[in-house]
């Protein structure tokens, strides 16, 4: 199955630290739902 590369990049970062995990859930679901949802963390930005 060919996934295309990904047009729209976007950075989220949770107003409070409790928030990341709520974040993460969320994010993990979408990826689980849709196979060209790609997650992950720049390491020059965070």
């Amino acid at each position: 199955m060919f996934l295309p590369e990904p047009v729209v990049t976007l950075a989220i970062i949770p107003r409070r630290q409790q928030d990341i995990a709520r974040l993460s859930k969320a994010l993990n679901r979408f990826g689980k739902e849709d196979p060209t949802f790609r997650v992950g963390v720049d390491s020059e930005s965070r």
